[in-house]
């Protein structure tokens, strides 16, 4: 006797790329730019409801400990997607966007900015590179 499929035709998930993705995406791209002198990973979780879910953006120097710093943090509902609030964490600014095109460019001010470009900078100084 074969299985009854009780949950119907499954969605289709389309071409969005989620920002969790998109973080993804950027944290492998560090790695390989960095030739792996530092790293960058995304921790996820969901938080405070089933629903919520919150990711963050770290870089991590492997050879001073593993020391990490979050640079970037996004949160939103799991169901929608889209708006989400990306936070700059070191300049402690929120971003709401709307779109993956406007989570693109508010995440690119962030990996661009200033004091993102001083914490790479001075964990390549402590390593000696």
């Amino acid at each position: 006797m074969s299985l009854e499929n009780l949950w119907g035709e499954l969605p289709k998930t389309g071409t969005t790329r989620t920002p969790l993705v998109i973080l993804r995406e950027q944290a492998a791209l560090f790695g390989e730019m960095t030739n792996r002198i530092l790293e960058a990973s995304v921790y996820a979780q969901m938080i405070a409801s089933p629903s919520r879910f919150i990711a963050d953006l770290n870089i991590i120097a492997p050879t001073l400990n593993h020391y990490r710093i979050t640079i970037a943090q996004i949160k939103y509902d799991l169901t929608k997607t889209y708006p989400v609030e990306l936070v700059d964490t070191l300049a402690g600014v929120t971003h709401i966007v709307d779109t993956e095109e406007e989570f693109n460019r508010a995440l690119e001010s962030i990996l661009n900015s200033e004091k993102v470009q001083r914490v790479i900078s001075s964990l390549l100084l402590q390593i000696g590179q």
